[in-house]
């Protein structure tokens, strides 16, 4: 077992891949590019030295005007046309087109290239892999100078992000700590959705087997595949979100044991912003206990949660599937779908969003179902003193009698 923190002493290195092109070119060949699953089309004009054809490629990718006035393009508007390839910018010699990545550090997507010319020829290679303080596999990013392998504990306290070469499902690590200073700009992983308007190519999340996480931090985003392993993991703090519509601390696993808790001992865990399986993954959670925060379970009609029990003192629930026990003792609870074998609700408002079904419910506060649609079934229902049940469309269908405990109230 080894404690290794991070560092992200490594240099940023530019992304470069070199297109050569050789052989006998005649005018109306085509080149295509392709990254990402967009393409680029470039048809070659009248000048078809090695030379002229590397000219044409360039300026095509560049989207600048062509020398060759005879050539064109696919799309009209050339490479700065597609978001991805706006992320490069080439040069061309007399046999070959390079593109440099414009921010050290940062991946482009895979380039491929095609042509039609039946004597003209046409190659690609990453001639030089972009690298730098994000990456984690490069070993100048970490105190002990090696990549973290299982059984280390990991401390990320550095405010720079992780986000590249997130792939590390075979590792499995003692413990992950998401210190302090690790946070905002700092984040683990990207949005599926760039910013830019792309599907991501890069990495998303950090994929990795942790026994203890403990996240207590500024970030905007933390995204995590634990895999299989069984984790115990621990939320104190978060910063606000930074993924549009999702929480900042994104979790997700399959493991029968998994347990999350979203606790704090002063102000900043009122920030907490936290989801298991937030984009509709199947994932398994046994045991949630929430104090205060917002958490997110699965996502509505997507993917499949297993989720046990949870106990809340406070803060907004939002379960997005059924679950086994669901205790509430204060704070907000949205129930989107799935059936709850037993449900206790003594604080707050329990919203019941969409159709359920309950197997037993205790509520000793209100119980809303007018925000909701679709029919409910509660087959065993108890109403404690405060308790109430506000249902003005007669959304609930009761299968056993409801039982009344202390004074009751009918409006």
């Amino acid at each position: 077992m080894t404690f290794i923190s991070q560092t992200s002493n490594a240099t940023a290195i530019n992304d470069v891949w070199t297109i050569t092109i050789g052989g006998t070119w005649v005018a109306g060949d085509k080149i295509t590019t392709t990254g990402n699953g967009k393409s680029l089309v470039t048809t070659i004009g009248s000048v078809v030295t090695v030379a002229g054809v590397a000219i044409t490629l360039s300026q095509s990718f560049n989207s600048t005007n062509f020398t060759d006035t005879t050539a064109t393009q696919s799309p009209a508007l050339g490479g700065t046309s597609i978001p991805e390839f706006r992320e490069g910018l080439t040069y061309y010699t007399a046999t070959t087109v390079v593109i440099v990545g414009n921010t050290a550090g940062n991946k482009l997507c895979t380039f491929t290239v095609t042509k039609t010319s039946a004597s003209g020829t046409v190659s690609i290679t990453n001639t030089t892999a972009a690298t730098g303080p994000s990456d984690w596999t490069n070993t100048a990013n970490w105190s002990t100078g090696t990549v973290p392998v299982t059984g280390d504990d990991v401390f990320l306290d550095v405010p720079i992000s992780m986000l590249d070469n997130l792939s590390q499902s075979a590792v499995t690590l003692a413990s992950l700590v998401c210190g302090p200073r690790f946070t905002l700009p700092a984040v683990v992983g990207r949005p599926p959705r760039n910013p830019s308007g792309y599907e991501e190519f890069r990495s998303t999340e950090l994929a990795i087997g942790v026994t203890a996480l403990t996240v207590n931090c500024g970030s905007g985003l933390i995204r995590m595949n634990l895999g299989s392993v069984a984790c115990t993991a621990t939320v104190y703090a978060s910063g606000e979100p930074t993924d549009v519509g999702r929480q900042s601390i994104q979790l997700r696993g399959t493991n029968a044991a998994n347990s999350l808790s979203i606790t704090g001992q002063n102000a900043l865990n009122s920030t907490s912003y936290v989801s298991w399986a937030e984009r509709g993954e199947t994932a398994t959670l046994a045991t949630l206990r929430q104090d205060s925060g917002t958490m997110v379970i699965g996502q509505p009609g997507v993917g499949t949660v297993t989720l046990t029990t949870v106990n809340k003192n406070g803060g907004d629930l939002y379960v997005c599937c059924g679950a086994t026990t669901i205790t509430n003792y204060a704070g907000d609870v949205y129930h989107y779908a799935g059936t709850v074998t037993t449900a206790s609700h003594y604080g707050g408002v329990w919203y019941d969003i969409t159709s359920s079904t309950y197997g037993t419910l205790i509520t000793g506060s209100i119980y809303n179902v007018d925000r909701g649609i679709g029919a409910k079934t509660n087959t065993t229902t108890t109403i404690l003193a405060g308790g109430s049940i506000v249902d003005n469309a007669d959304r609930v269908t009761y299968t056993n009698t409801p039982t009344w405990r202390g004074t009751l109230t009918v409006t």
